[in-house]
């Protein structure tokens, strides 16, 4: 039916009944599955739920292809891989680059990049770039703490 009298919006709210027809949402069902700040709440990925869930990056990369990095360049195929990269020194504010040979990687490629420490405890790598070409993506990180790093990456990547 509609809304037939406009007095009937008063602050971008409908402030009159809605009549409904039959197979049509009415005011009860919108009601009854409102979305609500406390809804969104409850059903948000948080870090304390992740970490009940005990999801960990060696459970994210289970069933990856595994290889290691030598100067600077690894060669692992399959859409996930998890490379081990050498032990680095990268200064602070320093690019560390990766070059990946992988057969599931085009120009068109979608690479996600994520690194977390192996054995390094000190410096952080961020991805600054990432071009992916024919066979091979080059992925050039950043040290963004105030320190050296000191030892191995985990790198995981995922080609989409």
């Amino acid at each position: 039916m509609g809304i037939t009298n406009f007095d009937e919006i008063v602050a971008n709210k409908v402030t009159a009944p809605i009549e409904a027809s039959t197979g049509s949402i009415g005011t009860a069902e919108i009601a009854d599955s409102a979305i609500t700040t406390a809804k969104i709440a409850s059903e948000a990925v948080t870090t304390a739920k992740i970490a009940a869930e005990g999801v960990t990056p060696e459970k994210l990369s289970k069933g990856a292809t595994a290889g290691t990095a030598t100067a600077g360049a690894a060669t692992a195929n399959g859409r996930r891989v998890r490379i081990t990269t050498e032990s680095l020194t990268t200064a602070s504010g320093s690019t560390y680059t990766l070059t990946l040979t992988n057969s599931s990687v085009s120009a068109s490629s979608i690479v996600r990049v994520q690194a977390i420490d192996g054995t390094n405890t000190d410096g952080g790598l961020l991805l600054k770039s990432s071009t992916p070409g024919s066979g091979s993506v080059v992925l050039v990180f950043v040290n963004v703490s105030g320190s050296s790093a000191n030892g191995t990456f985990v790198i995981d990547i995922m080609v989409d």
